[in-house]
């Protein structure tokens, strides 16, 4: 029993260690850039395991895109419950946000790899995209139509276009926060800067 706890542990540990030392080299050097030796060493692990846990290196990467995706799924689910008034609705869109932004700081690696295949199509992680991915998207989708039935939101509002612009509009504050800090500009590591740009994005998707 104590050895097959031991051997049991040991390939969580060996998995988390290539999920781990993949993410960054994969958003280092793109899925072409990193070899599957790479992977492999960076890890400390030897390189048949990269097939054995994973089937390979696309089936390494596909695995890294889902890990970040299922994180994000599990913020999201504890957060966007439909809500029973208006204050519950301002509150819990509010809470979505920083968690979205505090989500993409933790895991900037994993969140370039994301923002990377959107922007290809999800080519080689299709499967992962319509598991994962869309499924966050669809909550997002209801709990804005949620919103509506209960009369907290506008009715004309198109509850997925909705939903794309408040995705798009917060992917694009995340992605371009190098650029704002080589510019000396308002960035999301500054609490107070970080507090203006949750309430203007409130404000936005509210009363915009």
């Amino acid at each position: 029993m104590a050895t097959f706890t031991a051997a049991k542990s040991e390939t969580a540990d060996t998995r988390a260690l290539l999920l781990g030392s993949a993410k960054k080299i994969f958003a280092q050097k793109g899925y072409d850039g990193a070899t599957v030796k790479e992977l492999a060493e960076t890890a400390g692990v030897n390189i048949s395991l990269v097939s054995y846990h994973f089937q390979g290196k696309e089936g390494l990467y596909r695995a890294v895109l889902e890990t970040f995706g299922r994180d994000g799924m599990r913020m999201l689910e504890r957060i966007l419950i439909t809500p029973t008034s208006p204050e519950e609705l301002r509150i819990r869109l509010q809470l979505f946000i920083e968690e979205f932004f505090d989500f993409h700081l933790r895991d900037a690696d994993g969140a370039l790899l994301v923002h990377r295949e959107m922007e290809m199509g999800f080519t080689r992680a299709r499967e992962v995209f319509h598991e994962v991915f869309l499924g966050t998207f669809e909550l997002l989708v209801k709990f804005i139509a949620g919103g509506q039935e209960r009369g907290f939101l506008r009715k004309e509002l198109n509850a997925e276009m909705a939903a794309s612009f408040i995705f798009g509009a917060l992917k694009s504050i995340c992605m371009t926060e190098r650029v704002r800090q080589e510019m000396c500009g308002p960035s999301l590591l500054n609490p107070d800067d970080r507090k203006i740009f949750v309430q203007q994005c409130l404000e936005i998707i509210l009363r915009g």
